[in-house]
């Protein structure tokens, strides 16, 4: 039994050593991503043609918001209390009661009507046996703004009382925007839902351009909560290279007219190409 038991001991602590660590720290350690800002593209003359701006996911921590509704509760049973106390003592008074199953629905609407989404989405999230449930990806800041400014502080039809909901927040996201529109699209190419490009300049330098994701490392109590500031640590992300064609938009734009011209001119079925090189270097002015 004692052979036995050793050998185990062995097995667990130095075979099988790297599982059980991993085991443990998963169940020990939170991660939470810190997204890398995606690079810029600019042509010949520094003109941007692709460029990321910070917009923001919106989630629900469910297991939080039960919470909070519990913690309404209470506070509305002891408003209770203290008013059938002085009812008793002859002074009438009427509790300031919310009722936690208007407030919910309140908040579903509101968030389904902010965020263009169905109401069922919202509620399911409410119910989810999660603490982290995404709402709605790359929201722009004034209706992040609006629905942070709401939950905070929630208005109540008949009450003074305005709860807050820390469950319901935000979190930065990037969204890439191309400021010359459909202008040499088909060169600069386009990021699919992950960020990731999949067509054109956007794919062929997606390396450089995508940079290195961040994340932070929480410690976790046994309740899944995070422990304070002191168990956790940072490591920044690592924003991407910005990109600088030869393409030159001025001549890109006679370039497509022209194009565009020709196609419709001579009916052509299948395609129609054009580029517009510097002779002496071979570079690429127009696509």
């Amino acid at each position: 039994m004692a052979a036995l038991l050793i050998l185990n001991i062995f097995k667990i602590s130095v075979l099988d050593h790297d599982y059980y660590s991993d085991w443990a720290n998963s169940r020990q350690f939170g991660t939470i991503a810190i997204p890398a800002k995606r690079g810029s593209i600019y042509d010949a003359n520094g003109t941007i043609l692709a460029q990321s701006a910070t917009v923001y996911r919106i989630y629900v921590d469910p297991g939080l918001f039960r919470n909070e509704l519990a913690s309404i509760e209470e506070k509305n049973k002891k408003l209770l209390e203290s008013a059938e106390k002085k009812s008793d003592q002859g002074t009438p008074v009427s509790a300031d009661i919310i009722d936690t199953n208007a407030l919910k629905q309140q908040l579903a609407v509101f968030l389904a009507e902010q965020l263009d989404i169905s109401l069922q989405k919202v509620q399911e999230a409410f119910e989810a046996k999660s603490n982290y449930v995404v709402l709605k990806k790359q929201v722009e800041k004034n209706t992040a703004d609006r629905i942070l400014e709401y939950v905070n502080s929630v208005p109540i039809v008949n009450s003074e009382r305005k709860p807050s909901f820390a469950s319901i927040t935000r979190e930065s996201d990037t969204k890439r925007y191309y400021p010359q529109n459909e202008l040499a699209a088909a060169v600069i190419g386009f990021n699919n839902s992950d960020g990731d490009g999949v067509y054109g300049i956007e794919a062929y330098y997606n390396d450089y351009l995508s940079g290195i994701d961040g994340k932070t490392i929480t410690a976790k109590d046994a309740s899944g909560n995070e422990m304070p500031y002191r168990y956790s640590k940072t490591y920044d992300a690592q924003d991407g290279d910005d990109v600088y064609l030869t393409i030159d938009m001025t001549l890109q734009t006679y370039v497509e007219n022209a194009l565009t011209e020709m196609v419709e001119t001579f009916s052509v079925e299948n395609r129609g190409c054009g580029i517009m090189l510097n002779a002496k270097t071979g570079a690429v002015l127009a696509m």
